[in-house]
């Protein structure tokens, strides 16, 4: 991975933000992050699982663009289990959701943007609105 854009991201994993190319939905976000791996592991979308690595993806994302356009992590809710999952299967263990969410908007609203109204807020959105996103490869 010899791009200049990958940041280094906690002690096995690298990130980079896809801002200036096409926003894509959340699926075809994740599909594009599957497309970079290194060795055995395949790059997914951003799992966030403390206060230093959230924080240390608010501050990636304002050297990419500072005017806080929202995001998609790897965050996602089952539509039939109520639960949440990260699209790189570690575990939920951290979380920023905030205001009334889930305000579940008509049982649309499946997949998590970050930067919703503030730095770092997470919101639920409905999976097919394009956004910039993140991708993280593990090393």
């Amino acid at each position: 991975m010899a791009d200049d854009d990958w940041y280094q991201f906690g002690a096995d994993r690298c990130v980079k933000v896809f801002f200036k190319t096409p926003h894509l939905d959340w699926g075809d976000a994740e599909e594009a992050c599957q497309e970079y791996e290194y060795y055995t592991y395949s790059g997914h979308l951003v799992s966030i699982h403390s206060e230093e690595e959230w924080n240390a993806v608010i501050c990636i994302m304002y050297r990419v663009h500072p005017g806080k356009p929202t995001y998609w992590i790897g965050l996602t809710r089952d539509p039939y289990l109520f639960y949440y999952k990260w699209s790189d299967y570690s575990t939920v263990n951290f979380g920023r959701l905030v205001g009334a969410e889930p305000d579940e908007l008509w049982g649309t609203e499946y997949c998590v943007e970050m930067n919703y109204g503030h730095w770092g807020h997470w919101n639920r959105n409905k999976c097919s609105d394009r956004r910039p996103y993140m991708c993280q490869v593990r090393y």
